[in-house]
């Protein structure tokens, strides 16, 4: 029987004041790729040298005009801009502040390159040379210039560069770019459309690793600090000069753990300098009504503000507060009951964060509009707007014709960056007391979805059933290796290989594009260029080979294509950094595994070569956070059912044959709250699921993972509880921080310390990765490393793939046979071993503890000596 069409006229929820006026909508970012990718395309043809430095910059500025005109168009009142960014929004501010560190100064200088081309050193490094340079081989034996250190922003797979405050670095301003970008806001949007966003001081300083457990971080913090509070302040005076009523300053690092201990007090003196200028710089125009005093909106998100940093920010003349009402109940959760203890100051505006700016799902109104009513009620200033920048989602959910098609139920839930700006207009309307009709056809989406969902996609499905019923019936051996890792480790390739430094690879050598054009040849094409990649491999050198994944798109992507509950988009693509995208799947229902994802690949791949041939899987940790979960569901169920299916495969891979199997955990801490309890116990269930996934190998298979992007010093508990056989950690960049920390820790699991730079578009030399290798022998033993770059070389053209693979197990190469060579002249000789154990033979007589097995080989041994010849 038919559902009947919703009701128009009836709504559960009776506002109480159907005169309430409509709120205003704002949002804080918006998507930077363009609707088809084109700034992802300019910066390629750029590096490549096919397109101009005038023609990069003209149509990324028609990007970024783009999107403003879609978000005006659809209604937005206030429109956050200057925000971007050819590669990174932290770069961007590295290069305002006049923070670049002297190294790449010197090389732009030397070199002659423009300010573009500085921008790009720092962001890719290289030797210097212009654009169009990639692929070059160094001329000297000089290694490289190393890009900047790049990590994830915040709890996000989106990557930034870490700001080097070193401390010959003297702040100036250089605002050009930015005040060129306000004012093409101001003539497209106007003053009080426009609304500038600023990334805050402390968050600059804290994103450059000034934190408790750095080398004098209080007297390194209030330096920096002093000396850019004057830079901040010569920019608020341009910005009030063009006319803008109020100016973002954006401080996320505040609802970090260091947000209400170490970073409380610089937050309270540096925005009473800042509020203050910005207040007496109004004053000192001329014409007082042209140029009025400049507010300040202080803007958090990702989490909730601690209670002392939310009452120093209501203590102090701000505004407007624009906070994150997703976390933790939401609109019934921690700001509401701050707001109810401490108040919310009658002149201030809140910023209304309750869209959720990572979540590809439309909001429930059901759960948010009482709840807002009833705000209104107590806070006399609201601006409804987005939880934090929609540059995390794609552009537009409209051009997802086979999502629609596979999924006609689902599809009408789905809201991208675009579809975002309606709801938010939506709410806002509804919030007035006109929500019945928001509310009735919420229900009647839902309605449809969940009575109306037909096999193979239905929760009710047999695999469904059966997914479910297995995550929730698992027992501790479930999450246990058969024997612990000093056992297990002798039976496995790497110590059965015999020799020092075994090299490989870690993720995979193509990308989605180039993937695209091989399967244009069909499967004889993709067989044909895994053989390729397999020959390329072995002429190298390497040991333990990867089959290039030629035959997949992204591997998180890949595989989500072939599980039950899970979808993929032919338009869906973040932005990760610069011109690097992905595709992020979508979870629509309980996840199941039909049947094996990659072993039919392995297996071909492996039947090409004697040498061994790695299983590739993603963590389920970082498969949940690298797609978009099911809305409707605990984040760690979903994750349960993703080990589950990971499991299989791994089972299945060691079935196929496979002595090494990679499950990569990149993306471990995103996701992580950032403060508090809550962060160590989803950390300990990212070990579990971990755990999960990979202790169905058995004793002889060698488990893999790597870390890349992340701060290991506060994680390397958790990654030892992995227990996985070998670790690969990304280290060029981060000027060796990775190897110091676990130095100092006595990690004692075998580990690959990434030897060459793989967003670089500069072929390493063997000079130069001897070098980090030999310092990497320094710090551990060298039976206990492996030889890796620092991360999957997707990115990288095939050819310079080829060269430096080559030169990196030349390197390898040249420093096992030294140390071989150096093992045999230390060797002692039969009279020197005869020595040394009868001299520990009489140690232990001596202290009364020899057994008999020593008593037996004294005995043999001299009878041995006094045997002729």
């Amino acid at each position: 029987m038919p559902t009947p069409a919703p009701s128009t006229t009836s709504s559960s929820v009776t506002p109480p004041h159907q005169e309430m006026p409509c709120l205003p909508v704002a949002t804080l970012g918006f998507p930077q790729l363009g609707d088809e990718r084109q700034l992802k395309h300019l910066l390629e043809k750029f590096w490549s040298g096919q397109c101009t430095e005038e023609e990069l910059i003209h149509g990324s500025q028609k990007v970024e005009e783009d999107g403003w005109a879609l978000q005006a168009a659809t209604g937005i009142d206030a429109i956050g801009v200057g925000d971007f960014a050819l590669y990174d929004w932290v770069l961007n501010w590295i290069e305002y502040l006049g923070c670049i560190p002297p190294r790449f100064l010197q090389h732009a200088h030397a070199n002659n390159l423009t300010v573009l081309e500085r921008h790009f050193l720092l962001a890719r490094g290289g030797d210097g040379g212009r654009s169009g340079g990639e692929g070059q081989h160094l001329a000297s034996e000089d290694p490289p210039m190393v890009g900047l250190e790049i990590r994830k922003w915040f709890d996000t797979n989106t990557h930034f560069l870490v700001p080097e405050l070193d401390e010959r670095i003297t702040p100036h301003a250089h605002f050009d770019s930015l005040l060129d970008s306000l004012r093409r806001a101001k003539s497209h949007l106007g003053v009080h459309r426009a609304v500038p966003m600023l990334l805050g001081p402390i968050t600059f300083v804290w994103l450059g690793h000034l934190r408790p457990g750095e080398t004098r971080p209080q007297e390194r913090f209030d330096n920096w600090l002093a000396a850019l509070v004057p830079v901040y302040c010569s920019l608020l005076d341009s910005i009030a000069e063009m006319g803008f009523p109020e100016v973002q300053f954006h401080e996320p690092a505040l609802i970090t753990e260091h947000g209400h201990t170490f970073l409380l007090p610089y937050f309270k003196e540096t925005y009473q300098t800042l509020l203050h200028h910005a207040a007496r710089t109004g004053d000192q125009q001329k014409e007082r009504s042209r140029f009025p005093a400049m507010g300040i909106d202080l803007v958090t998100y990702f989490d909730e503000m601690h209670e002392a940093v939310y009452r120093a920010a209501i203590a102090m003349p701000f505004s407007a507060l624009s906070l994150d009402f997703t976390h933790h109940g939401g609109l019934t959760g921690g700001y509401t009951a701050l707001m109810e203890n401490f108040g919310f100051p009658p002149h201030m505006r809140l910023g209304l964060g309750v869209l959720d700016g990572r979540s590809v799902w439309k909001p429930d109104p059901s759960l948010v509009l009482p709840d807002m009513v009833v705000l209104r009620q107590a806070v006399h200033h609201i601006r409804l707007q987005t939880s934090c920048s929609l540059s995390f989602l794609p552009w537009t959910v409209r051009s997802e014709t086979q999502l629609k098609t596979a999924y006609p139920l689902v599809f009408p839930l789905l809201s991208f960056a675009t579809e975002k700006l309606a709801d938010l207009l939506s709410l806002a309307e509804a919030a007035t007391g006109e929500d019945a009709k928001v509310l009735e056809e919420w229900k009647w989406t839902r309605l449809q979805r969940d009575t109306s969902y037909d096999p193979p996609h239905s929760r009710s499905s047999r695999g469904a059933i059966a997914a479910r019923e297995r995550s929730r019936n698992l027992v501790p051996t479930d999450f246990k290796r058969s024997l612990p890792y000093e056992d297990r480790q002798q039976q496995q390739v790497s110590h059965k290989r015999g020799s020092i430094l075994p090299t490989t690879i870690v993720g995979s050598l193509s990308g989605a594009e180039q993937r695209g054009r091989v399967t244009d040849t069909g499967e004889e094409g993709i067989k044909a260029e895994i053989e390729r990649v397999v020959r390329v491999q072995e002429a190298g050198g390497l040991d333990i080979l990867i089959h290039g994944a030629f035959d997949r798109a992204d591997m998180i992507e890949d595989l989500a294509g072939q599980l039950e509950g899970m979808t993929t988009t032919e338009h869906g693509w973040v932005r990760v950094s610069g011109s690097r995208c992905v595709r992020p799947p979508v979870i629509v229902d309980v996840i199941w595994r039909p049947q094996p994802l990659t072993v039919e690949g392995f297996k071909y791949s492996q039947s090409l070569t004697n040498r061994v041939m790695k299983g590739q899987l993603p963590g389920p940790t970082t498969m949940l956070h690298w797609s978009f979960p099911a809305a409707d569901r605990p984040y760690k169920e979903q994750t349960l059912e993703l080990a589950l299916c990971i499991r299989d495969e791994v089972r299945d891979l060691e079935i196929a044959g496979a002595k090494v199997i990679e499950v990569d955990e990149m993306g471990f801490r995103e996701g992580l709250p950032l403060r508090g309890q809550k962060r160590s116990d989803c950390l300990a269930f990212v070990v579990e699921a971990y755990q999960l996934a990979t202790s169905i190998a058995g004793p002889h298979i060698e488990i893999h993972t790597h870390v890349a992007c992340t701060e290991v010093e506060d994680c390397i508990s958790a990654l030892l509880a992995f227990d996985a056989d070998v670790y690969t950690f990304e280290n060029t960049r981060a000027q060796d921080r990775a190897r110091l920390a676990l130095q100092r820790a006595g990690f004692s699991r075998r580990l690959g310390l990434g030897c060459f730079d793989v967003h670089c578009p500069i072929i390493p030399s063997i000079s130069d990765m001897t070098a980090r290798l030999r310092a990497q022998m320094e710090a551990f033993p060298p039976d206990q490393l492996v030889v890796v770059p620092d991360g999957p070389l997707r990115s990288r053209p095939f050819r310079h793939i080829q060269d430096a693979l080559t030169n990196m197990c030349a390197a390898a190469k040249e420093l096992r046979e030294a140390w071989e060579k150096n093992q045999q002249a230390k060797m002692p000789t039969l009279t020197e071993s005869l020595r040394n154990r009868s001299a520990s033979v009489e140690s232990a007589n001596r202290n009364g503890e020899r057994g008999h097995k020593e008593e037996n080989l004294a005995r043999k041994r001299e009878a041995w000596a006094q045997s002729p010849g």
